[in-house]
């Protein structure tokens, strides 16, 4: 899998542990490492699909990675009262071949308990 492109931005806050193997897992490709960084009942909102449970979590995954090669790359890490929002850059073979995403997470403990995944807004 290529490397992120030199050109991006390193985040410019740390990112959580959890969100850190995230984005590992899926620039690996490997849906189990993916899968286990979601508690069991965690929810993932994704292009207007709903995923629930690692189960759901697992196949959502293991699609993508069917459908798309991609590379993740983090620019910025904010936390907020609660949660954190993970911009990343996202490169790969789906139309456009470029993507900026927020990643709206919620943590408990050292899981992801929810995610919504959103193109990033385009600001003036």
């Amino acid at each position: 899998m290529a490397e992120p492109p030199a050109t991006e931005a390193a985040p410019k806050t740390k990112i959580p542990s959890i969100l850190a193997d995230f984005v590992k897992a899926n620039n690996d490709r490997d849906t189990d490492s993916v899968t286990a960084c979601f508690s069991k009942d965690a929810v993932v909102y994704d292009a207007g699909n709903i995923m629930r449970g690692t189960v759901d979590i697992r196949q959502w995954s293991a699609e993508l990675f069917q459908k798309f090669r991609y590379v993740v790359a983090p620019t910025n890490a904010k936390g907020e009262a609660n949660g954190v929002i993970l911009t990343a850059m996202i490169t790969g073979n789906f139309p456009g071949e470029r993507v900026s995403l927020e990643y709206y997470c919620r943590i408990l403990g050292d899981k992801i308990e929810v995610m919504v995944i959103q193109p990033t807004p385009v600001t003036k």
